[in-house]
């Protein structure tokens, strides 16, 4: 591919009533016809005579698009960046410039291919760089984005507070990159949406229930306006008790997959995965996820442990971190696919001689 794209995020700690000093730079590394000397020049690491220092290379340039003090988000990764070979990267993050955290929003910025320049930079202060996608304060936490191949539209989620109650907004770019957006609310009394899009252009939603926060439901977002009844999408299976789930859609077909945890597994964690072949209209009964074999270790999931996606070829994969049960570490980070043989693969593992401090809320060393 001509562009490569890697997000690097620099995750902060929010102590001691959301210490203003903490703030965070989103920072995107891109490769675009970068010469190697100029590549090379501030990496000394790199020898070109040394092939096992070939991971230390760093081809492109690191740009600034934006910063935050708040970037808190429930269970695993979201998708936050996006790159749409056709118009340009889009990117979306938790923003809030207030030790208060008063005016949290959405924050988009997008590099245009055909400008070769991010549309919203302040040089002189990071944390102005980029633009609210809401009008109005959202609530709590959001989750993630995704691209309309079709059209080129990119949605963000976010949660916002109305009526007394809690529900899932999404925001669409009129223009790819244009930053105007439209808007639509989904039902009343759901939370901490995670959305994909499918082929058919449907916009998928996984979230939990206001009340319990513990229920894991389906809505579906299409036409642009029109929602669905949300629908349990645990049972028989046990919910998460805690929001960690995540949802992945296929570019190539109508396939939806919802991946879960729970999280109050005595011994070893267990994960689920739901899947629907028709666009989330119909769905087949939901199913464990095999543990990986870990050797030494007897693997546990946690709450941020699952991101799906399907590639091109219309694949489910599904990269997961695991702990040793009951310990931070060793953890390890794998991937499984149904279609490969063996099914599961290891990424990394982590396993350090010594761990004199905590590695954060809700985290193991190798997510």
């Amino acid at each position: 591919m001509k562009y490569t794209l890697v997000i690097l995020l620099c995750t902060v700690c929010l102590i001691q009533g959301f210490n203003r000093d903490l703030i965070e730079q989103k920072r995107i590394l891109i490769d675009e016809n970068c010469q190697l000397e100029a590549a090379t020049i501030n990496n000394p690491k790199f020898k070109t005579n040394d092939q096992t220092s070939i991971n230390d290379f760093v081809l492109g340039r690191i740009e600034v698009v934006g910063g935050t003090c708040y970037d808190w988000v429930n269970g695993p990764c979201a998708t936050w960046c996006i790159n749409d070979p056709t118009n340009g990267i889009h990117v979306t993050w938790l923003w809030s410039n207030t030790s208060g955290l008063t005016d949290r929003n959405m924050r988009y910025n997008f590099y245009d291919w055909s400008t070769h320049s991010w549309n919203w930079i302040d040089n002189n202060n990071y944390m102005n760089s980029g633009i609210n996608v809401f009008s109005h304060t959202m609530t709590s936490v959001a989750g993630g984005a995704d691209l309309d191949r079709t059209t080129g539209n990119f949605v963000i989620a976010g949660n916002y507070g109305t009526s007394g109650s809690i529900l899932p907004k999404l925001a669409r770019d009129l223009v790819p990159g244009g930053g105007l957006f439209e808007y639509t609310e989904g039902p009343l009394g759901w939370r901490w949406p995670f959305l994909a899009l499918s082929q058919n252009q449907a916009i998928h939603v996984a979230c939990v229930d206001v009340t319990t926060t513990d229920s894991l439901y389906y809505t579906r977002c299409q036409p642009w306006g029109t929602w669905t009844t949300p629908i349990n999408i645990c049972p028989p299976q046990p919910a998460p008790l805690f929001p960690n789930q995540n949802i992945a859609a296929s570019k190539v077909s109508n396939k939806v997959c919802i991946v879960w945890e729970y999280s109050e597994d005595i011994g070893q964690e267990r994960a689920f995965y739901r899947i629907s072949n028709d666009g989330g209209v119909n769905w087949q009964p939901p199913q464990q996820l095999p543990f990986p074999p870990s050797v030494g270790i007897a693997p546990s999931f946690g709450v941020s442990s699952l991101f799906a996606m399907y590639d091109a070829s219309d694949n489910l994969h599904i990269v997961a971190s695991v702990s040793d049960t009951g310990v931070t570490v060793p953890a390890e980070i794998w991937h499984w696919c149904p279609a490969n043989n063996p099914q599961w693969s290891l990424i990394h593992r982590f396993d350090p001689d010594t761990l004199t401090a905590p590695v954060g809320y809700n985290a193991i060393f190798a997510t």
